[in-house]
This record gives structure tokens, sequence and C-alpha cells, in this order.
């Protein structure tokens, strides 16, 4: 008997942050076909563009509407949360009952805001799985306690599929990369930024140079998410969210206690030790692997780098490069995926 998997893919947007990168990612993991259960694999593709009644009205999207719709007692890997046009990811609501699927999760809003309704509504929604893909353990146990009662599988961490591995020079330093929507990086406008005995290189959208003004600070620019390893100057990766450069506080930064921040990925595929949040989610995958350092504050970035010997940083940027090769090849999706299969066949 041959058995089939059907993969519900979309076609974000591109833009020039790595917001849509993971997602684009496992769409290009899944379309390798790279195995049994795949050979069969089908494709069902959305935009999720357009206004809603030009949408819904485009002959293409009524078929894959009515294709989605007629679905039942089949075996479907998808990406949550679902980004489609809000008709569309109704229809595709409606099809989870009927059907064996697995989640991929990329973001769980109710671990960002804790409010009853967004809580309820998440887990009643990834319940409807028949397993789910989380990003680390304390994603999977935060939202069993929440009432999520499928089983989880951990992926670790996000890939960063790239066509060529960034090669770099290693020295210790007290440069610092940081990658992403700077105008949501709010800590970068805290004026103690230029007291923290680091150089800062910034990259990505939302740069005001009148808002983050300080003189240890360099804009690098913007680029497309398949050109940013390449791109990225400096001797660690920073992960850091909030407000406040001594702990990372509001919504964003309690979040980082649960998700796996794509820059982890980032850095990693660029081939740079990282600095993170001690109380982050992936502390203990930096430790465990040795690919950078935790701290609390910022403040005590300088410090702890002053007091790592050579060979230490060195044997960092060897962990990173060894990772490195997995993950622009999409190692760790494929590895969370086997799983997954097994669940469903």
């Amino acid at each position: 008997m041959v058995h089939k998997i059907t993969y519900i893919g979309e076609k974000p947007a591109p833009n020039n942050h790595a917001g849509n990168k993971a997602r684009v990612d496992v769409d290009a993991i899944l379309r390798e076909k790279y195995g049994e259960p795949y050979e069969n694999l089908e494709e069902i593709v959305f935009t999720g563009l357009g206004q809603k009644v030009g949408y819904v009205l485009d002959p293409s999207n009524l078929k894959q509407i009515f294709r989605i719709q007629r679905m039942h007692s089949q075996k479907l890997i998808m990406q949550y949360p679902f980004y489609f046009n809000p008709i569309l990811k109704k229809a595709l609501r409606n099809s989870l009952g009927k059907n064996e699927v697995v989640f991929l999760i990329h973001d769980v809003n109710a671990l960002r805001s804790f409010q009853d309704t967004d809580i309820k509504n998440e887990i009643d929604e990834l319940n409807l799985a028949k397993a789910v893909i989380v990003h680390n353990d304390n994603m999977g146990e935060a939202l069993q306690k929440l009432g999520l009662n499928v089983p989880w599988i951990s992926l670790s961490l996000f890939d960063y599929l790239l066509a060529d591995i960034p090669q770099r020079t290693f020295s210790k330093g007290t440069t610092v990369a940081f990658a992403g929507n700077l105008g949501k990086s709010k800590f970068m406008r805290n004026a103690e930024i230029e007291t923290l005995g680091l150089h800062f290189n910034l990259y990505g959208p939302g740069f005001k140079e009148e808002v983050i003004k300080w003189n240890n600070v360099s804009y690098k620019g913007s680029f497309p998410p398949d050109e940013v390893p390449f791109k990225l100057e400096g001797d660690f990766g920073l992960i850091w969210d909030g407000t406040d450069i001594e702990t990372c506080d509001g919504p964003t930064g309690t979040y980082m206690k649960y998700n796996n921040p794509h820059k982890l990925s980032l850095y990693i595929a660029a081939g740079l030790p990282v600095i993170v949040w001690k109380q982050a989610a992936i502390a203990d995958f930096v430790t465990t692997h040795k690919i950078g350092i935790a701290v609390g504050s910022l403040k005590d970035v300088s410090e702890r780098i002053r007091a790592l010997p050579d060979s230490g940083y060195n044997e960092m940027a060897k962990a990173v490069k060894t990772l490195q090769k997995d993950i622009v090849h999409g190692v760790f999706t494929k590895r969370c995926l086997k799983i997954a299969e097994k669940v469903l066949l």
C-alpha cells in the first residue's frame, strides 16, 4: 500500500527581514520529496494575498477552497499559525477535524499574551491535530499546562537554508551584530547602550538615526534573508528583545522563555557565536552546544567577553561551524519530520 502525506503550503510576500524565512524553508524542505511518504506529496499553495472578495472570486483560489473542503481521512502536514486569507483560513480550520494533521508551530500567540480568550482558542485549535511540532521542550511543557492534550515533538532549532555556506575568520572581540526589525527592538533606543563597552552593527528595516543615535552603533543596511548571513560583521550575534538592557521584558521578552528566535538560526548560518538572555528557552541549547554565552543583562557582556580566553572563543566558533553545516541543509526539520511521519503513518 502506498501512503500519501499532503502538505498544505503557502507563499508569503518577500521582504528584507527573516520573518518569513522559517516558513519558506519548511516549504522548501517538504518540496524536496526526500523519501517514501513524500513520493506522492501533493502541494496546495496559497499566497494569502489580495482583498477578501477578489481573493475568493479568483477561479484558482475557489478551486483550492473547494479542494480543502472535500479533503477527508487524509494525512496532512501544515505550518501553524495559518497566515491565509480569513475566508480560506476558515475553510482550512473546518477541515482539520476530518483529517489527521501534524502542525509545525512557528508562533503561539497564547504564550505572548496569556489572555484567557487567546489561550482557549489557540489550545482548542492545536488539539485538533494528531501531534504538534514545537520549538523546544519549554514550549511543549507550557502548552501542556495550558491544556494541550496531543503529543508534541521538539524541533530544537529552526533551519536556515542557504545555497552556500558563509566562510568567516575568527578572533575574539567586542563587536556585536544584531539583525531584525529595528523598529521593534526598543532596547536599542536606551542611552545606556553607549556605556556597555561594545560596538553594535545593526541590520534590518526600521532603523531611525534620530532614535538609535549612539556613537557605538553602526547601521549596515537591510538585506533579503538569503543575503544577510553573508553580510554580518562582528564577533558575536545578539539575541535580545524588549525595552530594557538589563533583562528581556514585556510580551516579546517573556515570549523568549518559550520560543526559538529565528535570529539564533541566522547567526549560526552566518558562523557567529551568540549572546543570549540566560532566561531564554534557547539558553540551554546555546550553553549545551557551547556556541555562545548566556547573560542576565547586557551590562555583563563585555566583562564576560574579556574573561573568555581566546581558545574558549575559538572552541565556540568551531562548535558553531559544526551546527552551521546542519542548519543550512535542513537537518533539524528533516529529523523532526521523520518523527511526524511515524505519527501519521
